[in-house]
């Protein structure tokens, strides 16, 4: 018989159980996004999941997630927890390694600025990129996704993260968005 599996881990707590879990990857929006629900009443050592200073979860935690059918899993998605909503089931909210370009400000000017340029300035990780010429650039109390959306907005390339590497330019690899929707519910 055909059984389901998940596997979860956040920071260093790992289940095998949950209520439902939706990911969506989609190229053009720049994040792989996700919704985790569980059980709102669980506790681990005498600590509750999201109550009070002495919790389990918190915005900015590392998560892995890996579904399958036994005895074969594979990892689905690398990310953050974004956001923690007390509902019942409990909502944590997911993003993947976009999460890190959120947290911080930028602000940048150049006169005259080359894509590769800019991206040597201001990407937290390693990247690909295309040589073009950007002309004047300008940018102020923006984080990295934002000054991604602006090269996307500006040159029509395609603008893209991993979880270790960005991509920017009008390659045709590119090009193509995949969305994939998983659902697991319980029937």
């Amino acid at each position: 018989m055909i059984r389901p599996t998940c596997n979860i881990k956040i920071n260093d707590f790992e289940f095998d159980f949950l209520n439902e879990l939706e990911l969506v990857s989609a190229w053009k929006n720049l994040t792989d996004t996700g919704t985790l629900r569980i059980p709102r009443k669980i506790k681990l050592g005498g600590k509750t999941l999201v109550a009070g200073s002495n919790n389990l979860f918190k915005r900015g935690d590392k998560v892995e997630i890996s579904l399958g059918y036994y005895p074969e899993s594979a990892r689905v998605f690398t990310g953050f927890v974004s956001a923690i909503l007390p509902e019942s089931p409990l909502v944590i909210q997911l993003e993947d390694a976009a999460y890190l370009f959120k947290q911080e400000s930028l602000t940048v000017s150049y006169k005259e600025t080359t894509l590769k340029q800019l991206l040597t300035d201001v990407c937290p990780i390693e990247f690909v990129s295309v040589e073009a010429n950007l002309g004047g650039f300008r940018i102020s109390n923006a984080n990295f996704a934002q000054v991604l959306n602006e090269l996307k907005k500006r040159t029509g390339s395609q603008v893209g993260c991993a979880i270790r590497s960005c991509i920017a330019g009008s390659l045709i690899s590119l090009k193509r968005a995949s969305r994939t929707s998983l659902s697991f519910k319980e029937v």
